[in-house]
């Protein structure tokens, strides 16, 4: 009974106190750097916050609720539902929360290091799984921190990696390294992965081809390219793209004769791979220019691999097209075809391997805001960008790695610093939405082109009157950054890279 008696008593002693006046507030610190718009008031990845609502301290969101409904009911109107009382307390709240500006220093300094969630996260979505999204996706979750949500959006449970899709042609034991799962890039938990597909962009929302739209502050494209098989393989499902990359591996084993439609870079790695592996086949190449590959390779460079290939018993087909432009996956399944071309010959080969060259990924721009016509190039597909890589006439919608139009060899090294460009350039216009008042004009950061190439598209893209001829473009050009490009198909530490980027484990594999 005694012992009851002190139970009541201690009971009513807690109810006595959290009925109690609470002390008074500390005025805030000076040095506090902490914006209304930063408070972090639930995270349950950090339990040492001590603004938790489940605390009584002084500081509390049930505490501020509490003392209202003892000091200020009469504010209160009667006829308020409940939900819109608690909303009244939380705002209340916030207004008690008078902390100092945060101070006028680096962006970087005042966003990339605070670890609060902000009340009010910006939204980011990123189209796509490619080397490129990915890259887009560490770059700004490092930069822009808990300030934004990012959510990929990639219908591919694993992205295949078309970089070595050749080599799996002469070695199928690489195949299984060529698909890597993005599910393990993020390392804060409000960012996400959604696999759906986009079907439309709208202002301000991206349409799902099941889901429901997804609202975004800021967009970005990086929703790679597509080439005819075997390059790549029009499938949602990876076990379907490596199911018909083993049948190109089976039926090129037992082929005696090959043709590679076009001799860009794609089909000269393929060409050079063949003749290592399979020298005692008869091996043929058509392009419809008088030297391979293009002007994105030095001029010696072309006649050195044309040369290395007459050696090498490979039959050239110059300025001659296949007439099959109206197959999109011409050479699947892997027979043997009659070939016509346009100068009139007949040709009969037992595997065909289309190189013909990539589309952009851009169809869902057809049911957009934007002017199709104005941002899409007709043929390719590919995203016009202006140097800050935003669409032409956009400023929150980027478009990075092989889905934009910029000319130039399209690699892993190119992707991380395009996406490393917009992934600033995010973060400056977020410094102009936070600090309008310290930062009226967003000063973007530009894209470095890495060839002469890219600088002219781009100067195309932007409409840029220039009175100068190519060669003096040339002249004028930056020799630091002209990248001398050779067709490589030694890929391993390619692949390594691109797992990395992944934060994924690359198992055995064969010759890359």
């Amino acid at each position: 009974m005694l012992k009851s008696k002190d139970n009541f008593k201690s009971l009513k002693k807690r109810y006595d106190n959290q009925r109690a006046e609470p002390p008074v507030m500390r005025p805030p610190s000076t040095s506090s750097s902490i914006t209304p718009s930063k408070i972090d008031f639930i995270d349950d990845k950090e339990p040492s916050i001590k603004n938790s609502i489940f605390s009584f301290s002084n500081k509390s969101f049930i505490s501020s609720i509490f003392n209202s409904s003892k000091r200020d009911l009469s504010n209160f109107d009667s006829n308020v539902k409940p939900k819109s009382r608690l909303q009244y307390a939380f705002n209340t709240f916030i207004s008690q929360k008078t902390t100092e500006p945060a101070p006028k220093d680096s962006f970087r300094s005042s966003m990339a290091f605070d670890n609060s969630t902000s009340s009010s996260q910006f939204k980011v979505v990123i189209l796509g799984g490619s080397v490129a999204a990915i890259c887009a996706a560490r770059y700004i979750e490092e930069r822009c921190q808990k300030l934004v949500s990012i959510t990929i959006i990639e219908p591919l449970k694993k992205v295949f990696l078309k970089t070595g899709a050749s080599s799996s042609l002469t070695d199928n034991t690489s195949l299984n390294c060529l698909f890597v799962s993005p599910e393990n890039i993020f390392k804060l938990s409000q960012n996400s992965i959604i696999r759906d597909k986009a079907v439309l962009i709208q202002e301000g929302h991206v349409g799902l081809s099941m889901g429901p739209p997804i609202p975004f502050d800021y967009l970005v494209i990086a929703t790679g390219s597509s080439y005819p098989p075997p390059i790549s393989y029009p499938s949602l499902d990876y076990q379907h793209t490596a199911n018909m990359l083993t049948r190109y591996f089976q039926t090129l084993n037992n082929a005696k004769s090959v043709l590679i439609i076009g001799g860009g870079a794609t089909g000269v790695e393929v060409c050079l791979r063949l003749i290592n592996n399979f020298y005692q086949k008869n091996i043929a190449i058509i392009h419809d220019k008088d030297l391979l590959l293009n002007h994105d390779y030095s001029e010696s460079y072309r006649k050195k691999i044309q040369q290395k290939l007459i050696d090498s018993k490979v039959k050239l087909i110059l300025n001659d097209t296949a007439k099959i432009s109206s197959f999109i996956n011409y050479g699947h399944p892997p027979k043997g075809r009659w070939i016509e071309t346009t100068s009139g010959k007949m040709l009969f080969f037992d595997i065909q391997i289309n190189c013909s060259g990539p589309t952009g990924n851009s169809d869902f721009l057809k049911k957009s805001h934007l002017d199709y016509d104005n941002v899409v190039e007709k043929q390719s597909k590919f995203i016009k960008v202006n140097r800050y890589l935003q669409i032409l006439d956009s400023e929150n919608i980027f478009a990075v790695g092989d889905v934009n139009n910029i000319s130039g060899v399209k690699n892993v090294e190119r992707a991380k610093s395009q996406a490393r460009c917009i992934s600033k350039n995010i973060g400056l216009l977020l410094q102009k939405k936070l600090h309008p008042e310290t930062f009226p004009v967003a000063k973007l950061s530009v894209w470095v082109p890495d060839s002469i190439n890219a600088e002219i598209t781009l100067h195309k893209n932007e409409n840029i009157p220039s009175n100068q001829s190519k060669l003096q473009l040339i002249n004028s050009f930056k020799s630091e950054h002209y990248i001398n490009n050779e067709v490589s198909f030694r890929k391993a530490e390619t692949i390594k890279k691109i797992y990395k980027l992944y934060n994924a484990e690359l198992g055995t594999y064969g010759a890359l």
